[in-house]
């Protein structure tokens, strides 16, 4: 991840259960930090985080495959 200049603070990681997150909204500043960033920004971002890789074709298939299984399950 790329650090943080020095007029921006850096988001910290924060694990929350489901519960926790219903209701949670972004600060007025990281709305506007959010808005600033192109859509490059966030995908090298999201790619410099080793915690927070985008998922792989093969991993988006097993997903596929595994939410199948469950509602052939029900």
């Amino acid at each position: 991840m790329t650090p943080a200049s020095s007029d921006e603070a850096a988001m910290a990681m924060i694990r929350k259960s489901a519960a926790e997150m219903r209701g949670f909204t972004l600060s007025e500043a990281q709305q506007a930090r959010l808005k600033a960033m192109s859509e490059e920004d966030i995908q090298r971002q999201a790619e410099s985080d080793p915690d927070a890789l985008p998922a792989t074709d093969e991993e988006l298939e097993r997903a596929r495959l595994s939410r199948k299984l469950r509602q052939l399950r029900r």
